[in-house]
């Protein structure tokens, strides 16, 4: 009888223990899914072929692009 009562306290144990993890797994996957809805509405509402924070013309900050070493650059630069 006493081998039995051992063996039910350690499988209560290992139930308890999973029950645990699952509600852990159960929180973050309510937390994921709340990103993820997040994330969805941002994506739809933004405007279709622009990417967020995409500049508006990446050439404006362009002054100089050399591509040989042997030229010289300029003193006003």
């Amino acid at each position: 009888m006493m081998a039995n009562d051992k063996i039910l306290e350690s499988l209560s144990e290992k139930m308890d223990s999973f029950n645990s993890a699952m509600k852990n797994q159960l929180s973050f996957n309510k937390i994921l899914g709340t990103q993820l809805a997040k994330l969805v509405a941002v994506v739809l509402s933004s405007k279709q072929g622009k990417i967020p924070g995409k500049p508006k013309d990446p050439i404006e900050g362009i002054r100089l692009v050399n591509t040989r070493f042997t030229n010289t650059w300029p003193k006003s630069v």
